[in-house]
């Protein structure tokens, strides 16, 4: 039964992630094609942008426990309660990102520039001046997107977050198409062109989103009856101030361990944006199964059905761990191929492909920490998830990352192995706690389960 129920809520979303995979690779493989620099703009941008997406996805998270817990004793009306709260913390967010990033943009850029001749710096600064604003100013409806399509897929309804990505996806490559190298008739706008393609394709997906917002009965009227519940937002915020230190913490490490890498050499940053590539098409794919057990899991903890949702816990961490064993040679089958797809020399390429079938080797690994988070996220245990999260790289990762890197004589893709292997210490920490059924928890009818 969890098996068919995870597929029927989770196809959806593993199209949709893999579309999101496919966009971001379309992007990265158009702007490779302008050359290493332009490569190594677009990441550095990404990585500083990560840190709100990830933030932001992490605390509209929390949020959403709620709402899947509430569509499992079908109270719409704290649904409506829980998206007010979503929009008011998520455009907090937007605004406080904004301000950090005005006081320190050139301050991240330049965290990436330890190595490099002056002209390599100049040109990378100049191009993530070109590629920054719009793609800055595309957080903007991706925000407002996330929260309404979020909800949808935390009621059950995961079919049409999926087509609202494949628009948004074709549009993108449509106008990268149009705009990177000037088609059509055209203007030829380089990285302007990239992220004037995402800007637009976002607001795109925005509008179909308000478009079909009459097909569910939750976002129907959807001002009628709204009001703010101070007891419920209360509740979220306690939940949401740590997990939001978790995800900054969290997505500030990656900016961290990227900045490590440019130690060694600023090529690192090319062989880093075109792997994690592939990596994030097969983590998406993790997240996806992740997310839909968890959807599954709180929908059960909302009914105190404690029993069942531990049966799915069990489920969905096997069904991970094979996932994981069966795409590992797939991986490896495509690392020798991909960084065919880019205009930079032998070099780079194999150490691409190393640092993929490093990856790979762990994706096993990475696999059960992944459905490990999801599961506990699930109950609500956010002290756990943060030790296990931004605990994990910055008492773990990033100081061996750093030794390996000043105290060592180790190949970057020699490096990028050990530090997916480090994966092993959460999964064991991780399973023990699910063992010890500790993050079993309704957050919305505990009186009920007492």
């Amino acid at each position: 039964m969890f098996y068919k129920k995870l597929a029927v809520v989770g196809l959806p979303i593993v199209l949709r992630n893999t579309l999101s995979s496919f966009n971001g690779f379309i992007d990265n493989f158009m702007v490779g094609m302008l050359g290493s620099d332009a490569i190594s703009s677009v990441s550095i941008i990404n990585q500083i942008l990560f840190i709100f997406v990830t933030t932001f996805s992490g605390t509209n998270a929390i949020a959403g426990l709620y709402t899947t817990q509430y569509f499992g004793v079908k109270d719409y009306s704290s649904v409506k309660n829980v998206l007010l709260i979503r929009i008011i913390i998520s455009v907090s967010l937007l605004l406080l990102f904004s301000v950090l990033i005005y006081f320190t943009y050139d301050y991240l850029i330049n965290l990436f520039m330890t190595k490099g001749d002056y002209d390599t710096k100049r040109n990378i600064f100049n191009a993530c001046n070109e590629y920054f604003l719009l793609s800055f100013l595309s957080l903007i409806p991706f925000t407002f997107t996330q929260i309404f399509t979020s909800t949808i897929n935390e009621s059950g309804s995961t079919s049409w977050p999926m087509i609202l990505c494949l628009i948004a996806t074709l549009t993108n490559i449509i106008f990268n198409y149009l705009l990177i190298d000037g088609n059509l008739g055209f203007p030829k706008l380089g990285l302007l062109g990239a992220s004037l393609a995402t800007f637009i394709s976002r607001f795109v997906e925005l509008l179909f989103v308000i478009a079909i917002r009459n097909r569910f009965a939750f976002l129907r009227n959807i001002l009628n009856g709204l009001k703010l519940d101070c007891q419920l937002l209360r509740s979220i915020i306690v939940k949401v101030i740590p997990i939001f230190f978790n995800e900054f913490l969290f997505s500030f490490s990656f900016l961290v361990i990227a900045q490590l890498y440019s130690f060694q050499s600023i090529d690192n940053i090319v062989i880093m944006s075109i792997t994690n590539t592939v990596v994030v098409f097969f983590m998406n794919l993790l997240i996806a199964i992740g997310y839909s057990s968890e959807i599954l899991i709180g929908h059960q903890l909302g009914q105190c059905n404690f029993t069942l949702a531990y049966s799915y816990a069990k489920k969905a961490l096997l069904f991970g761990f094979f996932i994981g064993i069966i795409l590992t040679p797939i991986i490896i089958i495509i690392s020798y191929y991909f960084p065919n797809l880019y205009n930079i020399n032998i070099e780079l390429a194999s150490n691409i492909t190393k640092c993929i079938q490093a990856f790979a080797l762990n994706f096993y690994l990475l696999s059960i920490a992944v459905i490990i988070f999801y599961i506990l996220r699930s109950g609500g245990k956010i002290l756990l998830l943060s030790i296990l999260d931004s605990g994990y790289f910055w008492l773990l990762v990033i100081p061996c990352q750093f030794m390996l890197i000043k105290l060592s004589n180790l190949k970057i893709f020699e490096i990028y192995f050990i530090i997916h292997l480090l994966n092993l210490v959460k999964c064991v920490i991780g399973i023990y706690f699910i063992k010890k059924k500790s993050w079993i928890n309704s957050l919305v009818t505990n009186k009920l389960c007492t």
